[in-house]
């Protein structure tokens, strides 16, 4: 029995060439459908690599765009708060010139400061309390936050926003102290102030610091000089005052040499002016007016506070931040001991 095998040879080819045209009408009916040319590697290997490298990279700016968006809003509820806060500061500070007002009793300064301690403990409040997603953003714990907004690493932003309760805002004031507190009449020769060498650190926001050299014996006014000199860098600008208080005044007839102003650092050949006045009963009202008549000369003016005790005290402030010093002073017998506060420490003066 013979076999045979019948093998049409035209057919195997259009059956080959048909398989194609379906592969190739499949493809075209993919690339029709999606509106992409390469649906899988098969179509272009390399095309399909740098296909997916642009897809990581508009991915990633497209969550990049969201971060920042939540940095915006994290911006925001800061805003909010700080418009809060500031809110309540332009209140304290109403409350600041109110009590200032010489019609104000003691009942009312208290009522007043009554008043500005519950906003204090509202401004604490505020700050301990405004949130972002469960994180506090102004009491002063979110520093160099870092807020990824680009698709690629170290793509980001450094966000830092300082604490806003009451203990933390305000001016920064520089203190010294002098350790040769003994002043009497025949002690005090004008001694330049206690001010050290050292190197002040000035951060604004989460910038770069930047330093301020003090020398030995600046004045507040050299100081602020030098800070100012630097704020194009720094963003910070310093005004500088001097402020000493005399307390504890007996009665009898004072009289000392003054310099502000007309110090030797700022001309050496400069003479202090003489205060000369009486103190009767604790008025001092004669003694500032001795003062101030002498602050074209000197820019120190003169006024009468009471102190927490209510005990009357004269409180020198030199605008300018130059030294205030006080220098041979000299008292009647009635006036025993006075006390100066406020220029490099707390000290007696006296007739002795």
């Amino acid at each position: 029995m013979s076999i045979s095998i019948n093998t049409n040879i035209a057919s195997l080819n259009s059956q080959g060439n048909l398989s194609k045209s379906q592969a190739a009408l499949a493809t075209s009916l993919q690339r029709l459908s999606s509106g992409l040319r390469i649906n899988s590697a098969k179509d272009d290997a390399a095309g399909m690599a740098i296909s997916a490298r642009f897809t990581s990279q508009i991915n990633g700016n497209i969550q990049a765009a969201r971060n920042a968006n939540d940095g915006i809003s994290l911006a925001q509820t800061a805003e909010g708060g700080l418009a809060t806060a500031g809110d309540l500061l332009q209140r304290v500070r109403e409350l600041a010139v109110q009590s200032a007002n010489g019609s104000n009793s003691a009942s009312d300064r208290k009522s007043i400061q009554n008043e500005v301690s519950a906003l204090s403990s509202e401004l604490d409040r505020v700050a301990n309390t405004t949130q972002f997603n469960g994180q506090n953003v102004l009491d002063g714990s979110l520093t160099n936050t870092q807020f990824q907004v680009g698709a690629n690493a170290n793509q980001t932003i450094s966000v830092g926003i300082a604490s806003a309760k009451a203990a933390d805002l305000g001016n920064n004031t520089l203190e010294s102290s002098n350790a040769n507190g003994a002043f009497s009449s025949q002690a005090i020769t004008g001694a330049a102030n206690a001010v050290a060498v050292q190197t002040l650190t000035i951060k604004s926001g989460s910038g770069a610091s930047t330093t301020v050299a003090v020398a030995a014996g600046d004045s507040a006014k050299a100081i602020a000089a030098n800070t100012n000199a630097l704020s194009s860098h720094s963003g910070v600008t310093a005004h500088a005052s001097t402020v000493a208080t005399i307390a504890s005044i007996g009665s009898g007839a004072v009289q000392f040499q003054l310099r502000g102003s007309n110090s030797l650092a700022n001309d050496t050949n400069s003479q202090p002016v003489t205060i000369s006045a009486a103190v009767v009963n604790g008025d001092l009202s004669a003694l500032a007016q001795a003062v101030n008549a002498q602050t074209g000369s000197t820019n120190i003016t003169a006024s009468i506070k009471t102190s927490a005790a209510g005990a009357k005290e004269l409180q020198l402030n030199e605008s300018a931040g130059n030294d205030i010093q006080i220098q041979d002073v000299g008292t009647s017998a009635g006036l025993v001991t006075a006390t100066v506060r406020g220029a490099d420490t707390t000290a007696a003066i006296g007739n002795t």
